[in-house]
């Protein structure tokens, strides 16, 4: 058995939904990003891989042998493949969609998928790497959540959970994915439609004349630094009569202050504490 593993690494996007039946794998650039601006779409949106994944393929071989024991060719005769990932800021309309198991309505832990379980259509599987600069890497794949996974549900988050499918080749010769390097695709859905909440405690702190400061956030896997949110410093943001405005600390991380939000990598809501110095 010859076992070969494919690696792609970086953020994206993954998108899922039930292969169709009359389901033909999109060839050629021209016909991919075509594809992808058809089903990257905010329904097929299952959620943001921030390392990438990995595509492991395994291929039987026979020797065909003469009558005198000779080798005469090697004959490929099974191949199979199955892609992992660990999933990221789950959107939950998706997978409830996809996976009748899955509970994504109330807090705690399901299976998804698995063979336990009944839910076990084929799926198509389109990766698209969120690289606005150099171009964006799009992998599409078919197969089964047959290894199931536990979804580990928050109303405001979802923790990371590792994703395995079984591929299935989508032709006669046994491929199992396809993948191409597009460039100016159209801004697809790749961030969170979810405006997550940003608190503040203000200690007796008020905001300054004229100042309003930000309310929420959006995760974006694909945005720069220039799109963080900054918090409100002292004097043109927040005052309390004559003291010094100190930072904020995040509740959960009293001991750290903290300045900007990066929407590239955060998700949940926030609450930010004010420490202030008398004088």
């Amino acid at each position: 058995m010859a076992v070969s593993n494919k690696t792609y690494y970086g953020s994206g996007t993954i998108y899922e939904f039930k292969k169709p039946q009359n389901f033909t794998m999109p060839s050629g650039k021209v016909a991919i990003k075509a594809f992808v601006e058809a089903n990257a779409t905010k329904d097929n949106q299952v959620g943001y891989l921030k390392n990438g994944f990995q595509i492991n393929i395994s291929t039987n071989t026979l020797s065909d042998k003469s009558d005198l024991g000779e080798m005469k060719v090697d004959l490929i005769t099974d191949e199979t493949g199955t892609l992992t990932f660990s999933l990221f800021n789950a959107n939950g309309a998706t997978i409830s969609r996809l996976y009748a198991t899955a509970n994504t309505t109330t807090e705690g832990v399901t299976t998804v998928g698995g063979l336990a379980n009944a839910d076990q259509p084929e799926h198509v599987l389109l990766f698209v790497a969120a690289d606005k600069t150099n171009g964006q890497t799009v992998v599409i794949a078919t197969g089964k959540n047959t290894a199931g996974f536990d979804l580990n549900w928050n109303p405001s988050s979802v923790q990371p959970f590792q994703c395995q499918y079984a591929l299935t080749p989508f032709n006669t010769d046994g491929n199992l994915f396809r993948t191409a390097d597009i460039e100016n695709l159209p801004n697809l859905p790749i961030r969170s439609d979810t405006a997550y909440p940003i608190v503040y405690v203000m200690n007796d702190g008020e905001w300054a004349e004229g100042y309003t400061a930000p309310t929420s956030y959006v995760h974006d896997p694909s945005a720069s630094s220039s799109a963080d949110i900054t918090l409100p410093v002292g004097t043109t943001g927040i005052v309390r009569g004559t003291d010094t405005f100190g930072g904020w600390y995040e509740i959960n991380d009293i001991g750290t202050q903290v300045t900007t939000i990066d929407v590239s990598t955060e998700t949940g809501s926030k609450t930010f504490i004010a420490k202030w110095t008398t004088g």
